[in-house]
This record gives structure tokens, C-alpha cells and sequence, in this order.
């Protein structure tokens, strides 16, 4: 969180602004919808998870104020004089939601949705990502003090420490990886992993098998798509590769859990009009999307139908609450 933003926030705090909000009315039919992803106590620079007291103490919180329902749910039509509905939404299938989540979530007896990665599922591959963020914890931890490597022709990682704008040089990567097709952006990646010498076997990244989804899938857990291989969608060139991150994905999905998967969420909140139909032609109902990623309810169409997220990010309670007024006001009215 930038300097100024804190300064927002702590305002906003400061004069109780979460309960101002409430008195402003937002549309009957909007629903709060959360989106998590790592639930753990790991430090990790470049994208910290959510610590699990942070967690515990948030679904506290929430569930004196909300009604957390279940997402197929979501289209009901809710009391007015009762608690507003909110659905809380994990993405990417991180084995600490087994650990940490779940416990939380079944003791405070609130159902989820967790949208899956079948590669990570079938113990393929990790979530690159994930990947990106470790190699640059690597990276801004290492005694070099010279940083330079081509991850391509036409894109250099040139650093030299003492460092001060590492989010810099991270968001510039990351941003790039985003354009790439699967074929090169993991080609990238495989530069990085061979300057570092850093090997499948040993990333410190846990994720969750289709035992362990199946068993959520029986705990009050909807599962829901997110690719097969956590692929940018806008970057997909060929049918053949949206067959295999779409219908394939759904297939696998359906095959495993033996019920009907009908939620995709994107990948990174990123899409387009071609996305959109091809999502739609792969039979997905619904797309969870991320509120200001530039994909939201307003393209719903009569196949299929979109749906915000508000993006959790490690911080105190009460900034939570804040940042969720303020999007309530903002994308629900």
C-alpha cells in the first residue's frame, strides 16, 4: 500500500467512514463477493498472504454484518431487512487454504468457493505467478550486487544493488510475462530459474491435490475453473489452446468431482470480447472477474453473466472494512 493510500485509509478509520457508508443504500440484488488467495503465515515480499489471525479475525467481523451465502446462491432474491448476502471467493488451489481456511471457515460454519488450477491440481506444474514472486524474493535477497539477465530478446532484467525500486522492476516484468503466449512466458521464467539455479523440486509452494479438492468439495466448498494452466487469457492465439484452458479445464473439473462446474474465474481479473464468447461457447455460466480490471457486470449477456470481486490483501481489520464499504458504494449501487 503506497504512502498516500495509507494516509486515505487511516482518515477513513480515524473518522469511522465504514459506518457512514452504511447509510447510503446500495442496489437490492448486489451482492458482496470477496476474492481471496493465500491464507499463510509465509512472508513473501512482492505479494504477502493473508496472515491466518488477519483471517480469523476478518470472518469475525464479517459474519455480525453479512450473510455469508454459498455462490449459487448468488442470484437469489434476498430479504431486504436482513443481513446483506457476501460470498467469499479463494482462487488458485494453495494447499494452506486446506490448512489454515478451512479450520476458520468450519468454525465459523460459512460455506466458499475455491476456483482451481487443474495443472497445479494434477501436479503438473505451479502457478507461474507464484513462481515470479519467488524468484524475485531470490533475486532482491541475493548478495549480487549486479543483477543483469535477458529473460528474452526484448526484455532485460538489469538491477543494481543497493535497490529502492524493486516493485518497479517487479510490476515492469510482470506486466511484460502478462503479453506473452504459455510457450514464452515460461521460457522467461525458465531464464530466471537457470540464473538463479533454482529447480521445479524447489519452490516452497504447496498445492492442493483432486483429494484434497474433493474433499473440500464435500465441506461446504463450490469449486469453481481458474484454466488449466493460470494462462493470461488475452494472450490465447488458437482454439487449440483455449480448447485445452477452457473446455478441458471444465471437463476435468466435472470428470473429478462428478457434478456440473459452470464458474470460471479469470486469470490475473484480465479479458476481452474474445475471451468473453469463448468462455460463453466452453458452456460457463458465470465469470468472476476483479472489480477495476476492466471486466464487469455490464457485460453480461444472456449465455453467460459477470460478476465483481473485491481483491483481500494483508492489512489490518478495520482497513478491510473500510476498502469494503467503499467498493460496495461503488460497484453494487
Amino acid at each position: 500500500m503506497s504512502f498516500s493510500t495509507r494516509i486515505i485509509f487511516k482518515t477513513a478509520v480515524k473518522l469511522q467512514l465504514q459506518n457512514l457508508l452504511k447509510l447510503i443504500p446500495v442496489s437490492p440484488n448486489g451482492v458482496t463477493i470477496l476474492c481471496f488467495h493465500r491464507i499463510s503465515s509465509q512472508y513473501d515480499y512482492f505479494w504477502q498472504p493473508i496472515y491466518p489471525e488477519t483471517f480469523g479475525l476478518m470472518l469475525e467481523s464479517l459474519v455480525k454484518e453479512y450473510q455469508i451465502i454459498p455462490f449459487s446462491q448468488i442470484d437469489n432474491t434476498f430479504d431486504k431487512n436482513s443481513k446483506p448476502p457476501l460470498v467469499l471467493s479463494f482462487d488458485d488451489g494453495y494447499k494452506d487454504f486446506l490448512e489454515e481456511a478451512i479450520p476458520l471457515l468450519q468454525f465459523y460454519e460459512v460455506p466458499s468457493n475455491h476456483n482451481i488450477v487443474i495443472d497445479c491440481a494434477d501436479g503438473k506444474n505451479y502457478i507461474w505467478t507464484q513462481k515470479l514472486n519467488h524468484l524475485f524474493n531470490l533475486l532482491r535477497n541475493s548478495s549480487r550486487f549486479s543483477i543483469h539477465v535477458a529473460l528474452d530478446k526484448h526484455f532485460i532484467l538489469d538491477i543494481t544493488q543497493p535497490c529502492k525500486k524493486w516493485f518497479v522492476h517487479y510490476y515492469r516484468t510482470l506486466f511484460y510475462l502478462f503479453k506473452l503466449d504459455a510457450k514464452a512466458r515460461a521460457e522467461c521464467i525458465s531464464v530466471l530459474e537457470q540464473y538463479l539455479n533454482i529447480a521445479e523440486n524447489d519452490y516452497p509452494i504447496k498445492m492442493m491435490n483432486w483429494d484434497d479438492i474433493k474433499f473440500l468439495s464435500l465441506n461446504n466448498v463450490e469449486i469453481g475453473c481458474h484454466t488449466t494452466s493460470h494462462v493470461s487469457l488475452p494472450s490465447v492465439e488458437n482454439d487449440e489452446e483455449f480448447f485445452l484452458e477452457l473446455d478441458y479445464a471444465k471437463k476435468r473439473i466435472e470428470e473429478e468431482l462428478k457434478c456440473e462446474c459452470p464458474v470460471i474465474a479469470l486469470p490475473n481479473g484480465l479479458t476481452n470480447n474474445l475471451v468473453n464468447q469463448k468462455i460463453a461457447d466452453a458452456g460457463f455460466k458465470k465469470i468472476l472477474c476483479l472489480a477495476g480490471s476492466g471486466s464487469n457486470a455490464s457485460k453480461s449477456t444472456d449465455k453467460v453473466k459477470f460478476y465483481n470481486r473485491l481483491n483481500m490483501i494483508q492489512e489490518p481489520v478495520r482497513y478491510m472494512n473500510v476498502r469494503i464499504k467503499f467498493y460496495e458504494k461503488r460497484f453494487l449501487r
